[in-house]
């Protein structure tokens, strides 16, 4: 079973009396998640700070961070 996960790289479903209770992946898939689950929340809350009027403009905020590196 581990062998056939790695290799294909593709989510094991594993079921008990004809329901889905557990999946199971590999590591590698598994890290891949987590990175792309990040990115969307970081998308996600970018977006809805924006909604809100709650951004800077690119240039400013450039502004802002070589003022921080002289400082």
């Amino acid at each position: 079973m581990l062998k056939e996960l790695a290799d294909s790289r593709q989510p094991m479903m594993i079921t008990q009396n004809g329901e889905v209770t557990m999946v199971a992946f590999d590591v590698e898939s598994a890290e891949e998640c987590e990175c792309t689950l990040a990115f969307l929340k970081i998308l996600a809350i970018g977006s809805f700070e924006t909604e809100k009027g709650q951004f800077s403009d690119a240039q400013d905020m450039f502004a802002r961070l070589n003022k921080a590196d002289t400082e």
